[in-house]
């Protein structure tokens, strides 16, 4: 009988972090214990939304949220609490990483390196 949720299997977690955000992931289990932790680093479908996005949550979720773990990813310099998100982003997570991801959205991202970058990445691929 299954009374905790550390009693969960890994495959089973990552289906219920399917249905959450990737700050609520954060949030909620980061800290809670090694298992859930591990099942955080390991859970690779994360779609991160940075389009209206506080501050902190951003910073939580570049802390925790491994590159190779990122399925989708939306970005935008326009209506984000976050100024300049996307050079903010990059800084902090290697794109060279991003593997497995599938979709990105960018959303009025003004003219900066971010763009150069982004542009080579489209080309590589």
């Amino acid at each position: 009988m299954i009374t905790c949720i550390t009693d969960l299997p890994v495959e089973l977690l990552h289906e219920i972090f399917d249905y959450l955000s990737a700050f609520d992931i954060c949030h909620t289990f980061h800290d809670l214990s090694d298992y859930l932790n591990n099942a955080i680093k390991t859970y690779s479908n994360f779609k991160l939304d940075f389009q209206s996005i506080q501050k902190s949550h951003f910073d939580r979720i570049c802390q925790y949220v491994q590159p190779l773990c990122i399925n989708a990813l939306r970005l935008s310099d326009h209506r984000s609490e976050t100024v300049g998100q996307s050079e903010l982003f990059l800084s902090r997570i290697n794109a060279k990483q991003m593997k497995n991801l599938q979709a990105l959205s960018l959303a009025q991202i003004e003219d900066t390196p971010f763009t150069t970058k982004v542009k080579y990445m489209l080309l590589c691929y």
